[in-house]
């Protein structure tokens, strides 16, 4: 007998692709030239794409065991993910039930800043309690990377958008809302980065003799390659507010899209890579990167990863 559990999951998956390139062959040949009918049906697209990465995502953590490392960790994300898709949900009923286009801050907005916030805390859990010898020079350099994505999102969007304002009628609520949103996607960008950071340099010590794409934790940086998508169309969002435009939101759809989509198969991807953090964990307990001679003072030990309370 086929186990439902074992390939719901690529089935999902298959489902979110052929949304995705159906939606993409959509955009690249511009057939539609309604603006709100383009809007619609991409809310909808993306609205299919995050119920379909909650619903991998879930189906595939009940197939991994307890006590796997970060096994709490991403059932937290599960439930921001789950705030995510009633803010899409709400954001497409606006324009397919009411018609209308979508006032901000709306509902949807209350459903995003929940869900942001629980994933911004479940990734410092699992930055705090990853377990990986860091070499105090590669933290820098993830310090440095972190900051000149934040210093450029801050020097282009927030300084000169949102604190100089839209217009007279730009309420102080809606700015508001865009501080929140940028400050929490610079904390989702320091803690990507650092996440990418902890995991190369656990590899890199792991499996010295040699880098091999099979102890990539690929599920890790699918994810992260969606959240740096995220990121981008958020900050794209918000210049086209100022902007003005409505012909270029078409490309700001494309990436929340292709951000669901990684979403997606991340979440596929999952199960293997929770394996490998615990096989790294393991051999991290057997042999200490202290006892190399020369990085004793050149390497940055973190606790874990131990399942959090929920």
């Amino acid at each position: 007998m086929i186990s439902l559990q074992k390939y719901l999951p690529s089935f999902l998956a298959f489902l979110a692709s052929v949304a995705t390139i159906g939606w993409l062959g959509l955009f690249n040949s511009q057939q539609i030239t309604d603006e709100f009918t383009w809007s619609a049906l991409s809310t909808s697209t993306i609205t299919v794409l995050i119920v379909l990465a909650v619903l991998i995502l879930y189906v595939s953590l009940l197939g991994v065991p307890k006590d796997v490392p970060s096994y709490e960790t991403f059932w937290g994300i599960l439930v921001a993910w789950c705030f995510y898709a009633l803010g899409e949900i709400t954001w497409t009923g606006y324009y397919l039930i009411f018609r209308i286009d979508p006032p901000y801050p709306s509902i949807a907005d209350l459903f995003w800043a929940i869900g942001t916030i629980l994933l911004i805390n479940e990734l410092y859990l699992f930055t705090t309690n990853f377990k990986a010898s860091i070499k105090r020079s590669q933290l820098i350099k993830a310090f440095i990377a972190a900051g000149a994505v934040i210093l450029a999102i801050y020097v282009i969007a927030f300084n000169n958008i949102v604190l100089s304002g839209y217009d007279e009628t730009y309420t102080p609520f809606q700015k508001a809302m865009d501080i929140f949103y940028f400050t929490a996607d610079a904390l989702i960008i320091f803690f990507s980065i650092y996440i990418a950071f902890a995991l190369f340099s656990s590899i890199q010590s792991q499996f010295k003799e040699g880098f091999s794409f099979k102890n990539v934790p690929w599920g890790w940086v699918v994810l992260i390659i969606g959240m740096f998508l995220m990121i981008m169309a958020d900050t794209y969002f918000t210049y086209l507010e100022w902007l003005g435009d409505p012909t270029l939101y078409r490309i700001d759809d494309a990436l929340y899209v292709l951000q669901y989509y990684f979403w997606a198969l991340g979440a596929l991807l999952l199960p293997k890579t929770m394996v490998q953090e615990q096989q790294m964990r393991e051999n991290e307990s057997i042999t200490s990167p202290t006892s190399e001679s020369g990085d004793v003072g050149d390497h940055l030990s973190v606790e874990g990863p131990q399942p959090h309370a929920p």
